[in-house]
């Protein structure tokens, strides 16, 4: 398929449901998701891809897998499942957090509580959030961070009336996006900034927010809302300088994932139209865009009609973007753009 400035391909590569998150090692893609076979090949939620053949991690977890990222040469895996399975057959029980070290699996600690559902590390420290009440004894209002002096640790008061979806970490700033409602115990709609010290909320955002990407001094998010500080603002708004700016006219649909990237932030979901302002006329964009931020536009990453269906996560490695969309029948296949 064609694509503004690159060309789309698709590549033979096939999971039996949903992939939820993508994380780029070495010369390897690793998947996850709630699928249990890639190809012919049972992997359980979580799978390795060398670019010629799918192979499972261990025996993979026992439930859903929402969250990958990289710590040095480890691979951290959140989601909504309880244990991993080692090569050997033996069961960890590692809560919704478990550690691949390349040949087997382990906790970070302890068995976490709750569902990951989206991790960040900066340098030496880890970022975990989703529904978790606690780790390690530690009551942690859905966001905790670890590192290796201290171990886990709560983030002040965390957030409620909510989980948390989306993390970026700019700066010295944590931003976490989601469906709460407080953060730190002070009223903070869908997205809210942690400094070191204390939460603060950032405006109202008129529902819940999916993902966020920081480029530059800017932070973008995505989501399921119309508003962003009092302003319209169709799926996709922007933070500088202490408000919310809408991105071009927005999008017709919802936004899943955001990644910054080849100085555009790219953004895949269920959307079909993209609107270079408000009121404009629309491009055709289905489930994928970017927003280049010198030209200040919507570029389309998937030109024909017949993309696959919604977006769930974008994956940037080297110059390409790894993009699953899955069909009505609940299949999914990677593509990439260069």
């Amino acid at each position: 398929r064609g694509a503004g400035g690159g060309a789309t391909m698709g590549v033979e590569l096939l999971a039996s449901k949903a992939v939820a998150c993508m994380l780029t090692m070495g010369d390897a893609l690793l998947l996850g998701g709630n699928f249990l076979t890639v190809g012919d090949t049972r992997v359980n939620y979580v799978a390795a891809w060398d670019g010629n053949a799918v192979r499972a991690l261990g025996h993979g977890v026992d439930g859903h897998v929402l969250a990958m990222a990289r710590f040095g040469e480890r691979v951290l895996v959140g989601g909504s499942f309880t244990r991993a399975t080692q090569p050997s057959g033996a069961a960890v029980a590692t809560g919704g957090l478990a550690v691949w070290d390349g040949s087997a699996w382990d906790q970070l600690g302890c068995s976490v509580a709750g569902t990951v559902s989206v991790l960040a590390v900066d340098e030496n420290r880890i970022y975990a959030a989703g529904v978790i009440p606690h780790v390690c004894g530690v009551r942690c209002g859905n966001v905790a961070m670890w590192d290796a002096q201290l171990g886990w640790r709560a983030v002040g008061e965390g957030v409620a009336g909510g989980g948390v979806q989306a993390l970026v970490v700019q700066g010295n700033n944590l931003y976490v996006g989601g469906g709460f409602s407080q953060a730190g115990g002070r009223a903070a709609a869908g997205v809210a900034r942690w400094d070191g010290f204390r939460w603060q909320a950032m405006g109202s955002v008129g529902g819940s927010v999916h993902a966020l990407a920081a480029f530059g001094e800017y932070l973008y998010a995505g989501g399921q809302f119309q508003t962003a500080g009092g302003r319209p603002a169709s799926y996709v708004a922007r933070f500088y300088s202490g408000e919310w700016v809408p991105v071009g006219g927005g999008l017709n649909g919802p936004v899943f994932s955001m990644q910054a990237f080849s100085g555009c932030v790219w953004m895949g979901g269920a959307f079909t139209e993209a609107r270079q302002q408000a009121g404009g006329e629309a491009v055709s964009a289905p489930y994928a865009v970017r927003w280049c931020v010198a030209e200040q536009m919507f570029e389309p990453v998937n030109a024909t009609s017949d993309a696959v269906g919604p977006i769930r996560v974008i994956e940037p490695a080297l110059h390409t973007v790894h993009a699953p969309g899955c069909s009505a029948q609940g299949a999914c296949t990677v593509m990439g753009q260069n």
